[in-house]
């Protein structure tokens, strides 16, 4: 007979519980599983039977382990006929900025790169939706401070 198996990834989307939460579960004997090569997989009757039995007895637990909804949001901004040095220079301004400690900006990605033929810098920001409009009008403050 052949049985399906599911993984911790894909029983840790079903659960909507973090894969580490799927994990510690295994570990400590509330999900039957199996590991197969260097990975845990689980039957769906070990998974239909924790899902009977445990869930009704530990949603306190559950619910302190899921994680919160959360959005980020990617923009890359491209300058095209400045120097390495005015984009550089743009670049170092960005990342003393970001590296002024400011709790309410959250997680944040910043990259840069220069293309020395076509004298083209593009910047690349990901951060969560208030960050991205600060970032924005940053950028349009310079524009306008150009013209």
């Amino acid at each position: 007979m052949n049985q399906e198996w599911y993984s911790v990834d894909e029983i840790s989307t079903i659960l909507k519980l973090h894969k580490k939460t799927v994990q510690r579960f295994i570990r400590e004997g509330k999900i039957q599983g199996t590991k197969i090569g260097r990975n845990w997989m689980v039957s769906p009757n070990s998974l239909a039977q924790f899902a009977h039995q445990e869930l009704s007895t530990m949603p306190n637990e559950l619910e302190e382990e899921r994680e919160e909804p959360s959005m980020e949001v990617t923009t890359h901004v491209t300058y095209k006929g400045y120097s390495l040095y005015k984009a550089s220079s743009i670049s170092n301004s960005i990342m003393a900025a970001l590296a002024e400690p400011d709790p309410t900006r959250g997680h944040v990605d910043f990259n840069f790169s220069y293309q020395e033929s076509a004298q083209t810098a593009r910047y690349s920001f990901t951060g969560d939706c208030d960050f991205m409009i600060q970032i924005m009008n940053m950028f349009k403050n310079m524009s306008l401070n150009q013209d």
